[in-house]
Order: structure tokens, then C-alpha cells, then sequence
């Protein structure tokens, strides 16, 4: 590979869709791991030119997500990072075993600034970067006392000045859908990340936080995480296509002939126990989601008639173990669904869009200890060294952006391993397909969604 081909991939980690930067980085890591000649060298010089604490780390995060250590000197990698923060020190410790907190965070100078940028970082401070940043500094703010969120905008502010003040606009991308933030990462958002970093080490420096706490809100700006960041995309199943204008020629007939064709697909071993397929074109969205829901033979499945009415397991978490409540696995004396989200302990910046909805038949553990990892092509429940659910997600339709109105571009399907479901808590349990469909419709690209919610059980007559 000849080294300008390299260096475009490189380039690619800095791509404003976050779908692309995970590529690229998965792509990178796979020339690292086949020794490609040049590739580590050059990943290193381009993580030493970056002028912003979180691209560093984009190239950084190449090698915590992927454990690329092996791949690299240790000492190399420590004078690539230009650009310090609470973050990359962490970083840096967790790859190659450095010990301590020996703070090297840049912090931004104490100098009045004019407070004319003031209204733009309100404008930008919850779109161009996740809420997620902002909750934290409040919950920051709340607990220490200490002025976070202005200490943010100082930084924010500093930044500008120092590395660029013009703030493209995201028109090309997105629209009049201005809550772009999680969806794109542009120079704006780079910006607001490494100020987000920079108040913290701040704030580290001047005693308002321990180094533990410091480095646990830095996390916020991970960009993959190390679980996920394998998880290879499968093409998507041809019979999940078309599905606007099938919904509207067949309304919720076609809703039972996915799932249908969803159980085809399955392994004879497992049975289906969770649907999610979404579509997107220029006006209009269609999210269907469809969840096997289980009872005792004494209740009514059929008498239920929308979905607050049931209950959904309490989230697990990817990394280690899952413990979930008793009750799951002994009474359900109200209808239960087998899937539950289960989330990794910190989300990257690029892959949350497809942390947050991974799905696994978490139902019947009880007590019992599961563990989940990561595969190429899935993500894994097992039991006992016994696979007991699996979660596969498709390419939806990947566009660098997405509706407000609309909850996921992810499409997945979750199985559960048909000898755990026949034996979870005994005899007695009846299991019965539950959907839920969105549709999102506008006139324009550049007004709001009519969203409508439909929600009904799938017949025995319609399977």
C-alpha cells in the first residue's frame, strides 16, 4: 500500500460522518495487525500533527480500541501525543502499562475573553457535541460547586481563537434538522470536545476534582469503544427492503411477513426473539420494531393491548458480567419481553449510534451469571461457556445524518437459543410477537415530521 494511500485512510478518521471514522479506523488497525509496511509509523506522525486534544485521541483510540499495543513501542507512541489530555494520559496508561497520574493535560490561559461568542456556544454547546457533554458538566457544577459549564465556554472560546474561528454550517448534510451534534463531528465539534477536556483538566488542576473523577468524565470523549469496535456490519437481508412502500400497500400484513422472514433466517438452534428495521428516504421514515413477548399459560397475552403495558428488563451492561433481578426469570405474572438493551459501561463517540441499541434474550437469567462478547458478526449472551442469545445489526440506510423524529438508523435482529427458552423456569411459558411501527412523514426535506404510532400483536393466523 503505497503511502499517500495511507495517508488518505488517516485522513478518513477526521470524515464529519462518525460511521466512516470507525471504518477507517477499523481499516487501519486491520494493516497495523498484518504488519503492512509504514502503516504504524504513519498513524504515529499523523496523531503528532493533530492541533486538537480530541483528534489526538482519534488516533489514539486506533490503538486502545483495536489492542494494537503490541504493535507499537511504548515510548513512541508517548511522544506522538502532541496534544495531552486527561483522556490520552488514561489512555496511554490502560495500553502500556504506565503507572501513576502525572498530570501533562493542557489547560487553556486564565486571559478575559470578549464575551461576544457567548450566544454562538449556547447555539452549539447541546447540538454540535452530544447532550451528554453538557449533563455532565451540570451534574459536575451541581456536586463540586465549581463553574463548569462557563469554565467550558472559556476554553470553547480560547480554542477559537487560537485554532480557527469560522464555524461551518452543516446545510449540506442535514438540512433544517439543526440537532446534528450525534450525528456529525465537524471542526466545531472537535473544538467543543477538546474544551470539554480542557475544563476538566482544569478543573483537576486547580483542586475542584481527584484525578479518578477527572479521568471518568473525560471518558464522555472515547472515541470507540473496545468491545464494539470488531463488530463487523452485515449486509442487509434483502427481504427488509422497500419497506415504506410495502407499509403502505400492505399496512401490518407486512409487519408479519418480515418477521417470517427474520425466523427463516435464524439458525435452526435459536429461535427470533427481537426485530428492528428502519428506512429512510429524503421526506419520510418507517421504524418497525418487533419483540417476542412471554407469559404464563394464566396470562393473557392477547389482552394486552399497547406496549407501556409491558415490561422491559432493566438495561445490562456489555463489559464482564450481567446480573440481572430475580423476578425475571420467576414470576411473570405480568407479559415480559426477552430482549433488553444491554450497553457498554462507556460509550465511544463513534459507535454510540449502534451501542445503544444492542438487544439480548436476557429474560429467564435470574440470578445466574451471563457474560456478553463481542464477535465479528455479533454480539454474544453466554452462559456457562453456552451461547445463549445473539444480536446482529445491518447497514441501514447510513446517511450522514438522520430525521430528529426519527430514534435509530439501526437495523438488528436478537435470537435466543431455542433449549434456554424451553427451559427457562419450567413448563408453562407462551411466547407471542408484539410490533410497534413509526412512520414519519413531511412534506419537505426541510420541515418537521407528522410521526404516527402504531402498535399491535402479530396474530397466529398471520404467521
Amino acid at each position: 500500500m503505497t503511502s499517500t494511500t495511507v495517508l488518505l485512510l488517516l485522513e478518513r478518521l477526521l470524515w464529519p460522518v462518525p460511521r466512516i471514522r470507525w471504518e477507517a479506523a477499523r481499516r487501519v488497525a486491520r494493516l497495523v495487525r498484518a504488519g503492512e509496511a509504514g502503516v504504524a509509523e504513519a498513524l504515529l506522525t499523523w496523531m503528532a500533527r493533530r492541533s486538537l486534544e480530541s483528534e489526538a485521541l482519534l488516533g489514539l483510540g486506533v490503538i486502545h480500541a483495536f489492542e494494537l499495543a503490541p504493535y507499537f513501542d511504548s515510548e513512541d507512541v508517548d511522544a506522538s501525543v502532541q496534544k495531552r489530555s486527561l483522556l490520552s494520559e488514561w489512555m496511554l496508561r490502560a495500553n502500556h502499562g504506565r503507572r501513576g497520574h502525572v498530570f501533562r493535560a493542557l489547560v487553556s490561559p486564565r486571559t478575559p475573553l470578549n464575551e461576544e461568542d457567548a450566544e454562538e456556544f449556547e447555539r452549539y454547546k447541546d447540538t454540535a457535541v452530544a447532550p451528554i457533554f453538557l449533563e455532565q458538566l451540570r451534574t459536575l457544577e451541581r456536586d463540586v460547586g465549581f463553574e463548569f459549564v462557563a469554565r467550558w465556554q472559556h476554553d470553547w472560546t480560547w480554542l477559537r481563537q487560537t485554532v480557527g474561528r469560522e464555524i461551518p454550517e452543516p446545510d449540506f448534510f442535514v438540512g433544517s434538522d439543526r440537532g446534528y451534534g450525534a450525528q456529525l463531528h465537524l471542526r466545531t465539534t472537535e473544538i467543543l470536545v477538546t474544551a470539554y477536556l480542557r475544563t476538566l483538566a482544569y478543573a483537576m488542576y486547580v483542586g475542584k476534582l481527584d484525578a479518578e473523577r477527572a479521568e471518568e468524565y473525560s471518558m464522555q470523549a472515547l472515541p470507540l469503544n473496545r468491545g464494539l469496535a470488531d463488530l463487523e456490519p452485515i449486509a442487509r437481508p434483502r427481504w427488509s427492503h422497500r419497506l415504506l412502500h410495502r407499509w403502505r400497500e400492505c399496512g401490518s400484513q407486512v409487519v408479519a411477513q418480515l418477521w417470517m422472514d427474520a425466523v427463516q433466517d435464524c439458525d435452526a438452534t435459536d429461535t427470533l426473539a427481537g426485530l428492528t428495521v428502519v428506512e429512510v428516504n429524503e421526506t419520510d421514515f418507517i421504524e418497525i420494531e418487533v419483540d417476542m413477548v412471554a407469559g404464563r399459560e394464566d396470562v393473557s397475552l392477547g389482552g394486552l393491548g399497547v406496549e407501556p403495558l409491558l415490561l422491559r428488563g432493566p438495561p445490562a451492561r456489555m463489559a464482564g458480567d450481567i446480573f440481572l433481578d430475580e423476578y425475571l426469570g420467576r414470576a411473570l405474572v405480568t407479559p415480559t419481553k426477552l430482549c433488553t438493551p444491554v450497553f457498554p459501561p462507556v460509550l465511544g463517540r463513534l459507535d454510540a449510534e449502534v451501542a445503544l441499541h444492542v438487544r439480548l434474550a436476557c429474560l429467564g437469567l435470574g440470578l445466574v451469571r451471563g457474560r456478553v462478547g463481542c464477535q465479528d458478526d455479533c454480539v454474544e449472551l453466554s452462559v456457562g461457556g453456552d451461547v445463549v442469545s445473539r444480536w446482529r445489526y445491518w447497514y441501514a440506510d447510513w446517511q450522514p445524518a438522520r430525521p430528529l423524529a426519527l430514534q435509530s438508523t439501526v437495523c438488528g435482529a436478537t435470537t435466543v437459543a431455542r433449549r434456554w427458552l424451553q427451559t427457562v423456569d419450567g413448563a408453562g411459558l407462551s411466547v407471542r410477537p408484539f410490533a410497534r411501527v413509526r412512520v414519519g412523514t413531511r412534506e419537505h426535506a426541510y420541515t418537521e415530521h407528522d410521526v404516527r404510532v402504531e402498535e399491535f400483536w402479530i396474530e397466529p393466523a398471520d404467521l
